[in-house]
């Protein structure tokens, strides 16, 4: 439910377990369940990576690439960072209609590797429950007057992650009574509109 940056100064195996330095919330576990937040949240993060001295910047993208909106996101993804080059990661010629629609990007195919670790749906969803529930595990209850929480109409937005478990989240609409918002998880930001972390709604009298 969030996309972060993180600066790497010495040899990795894998992203998972890198320090982020900043953060965005999205409220989704795909952008292809709201577009526009992720694509937001990534435009947030890119202003505060071009502030970093690095030799180069890698975008890690999502694995959503099958269909036309997959498709466009992907060529909003080029048009808002501007890539020297596309590293496309692919089985057989999976990405093949991806590419046709980036011909104006420079962009070279490379082989999955066998030893990469493939996670199905259930496995990616289990880890995202255990690092929700550890990041949670010591959170303190805290009290704000909704007139005081910016948010529409006064109320702070439900998130829409459908692939958290019911135990972890469960999804509201924003047209549902303040009372079901129970569970809820949201993205914390100071006045500024820097995020400090996400939360979980108890309640809302």
């Amino acid at each position: 439910s969030t996309v972060g940056s993180a600066r790497i100064i010495g040899p990795i195996v894998e992203l998972y377990g890198t320090k982020p330095q900043s953060l965005a919330f999205v409220g989704t576990t795909t952008p292809s369940k709201d577009v526009s937040a992720s694509l937001n949240a990534l435009r947030a993060l890119k202003s505060k990576i071009s502030a970093i001295d690095a030799d180069f910047v890698i975008v890690n993208t999502d694995g959503w690439v099958q269909g036309d909106e997959a498709i466009d996101h992907k060529r909003q993804l080029v048009e808002l960072f501007g890539p020297r080059r596309i590293v496309a990661i692919q089985e057989a010629d999976e990405l093949g209609p991806l590419l046709e629609k980036l011909e104006s990007a420079d962009a070279i195919t490379v082989e999955s590797s066998r030893a990469a670790r493939k996670r199905g749906h259930d496995t990616r969803k289990s880890l995202r429950e255990i690092v929700f529930r550890r990041y949670l595990k010591n959170g303190k209850v805290r009290s704000y007057p909704l007139n005081l929480v910016r948010g529409t109409a006064g109320i702070v937005e439900p998130v829409h992650a459908n692939d958290l478990s019911p135990s972890v989240h469960k999804e509201r609409t924003s047209t549902e009574r303040d009372e079901n918002r129970k569970g809820t998880i949201v993205g914390l930001d100071d006045d500024k509109g820097d995020f400090l972390g996400i939360g979980i709604i108890c309640s809302v009298d």
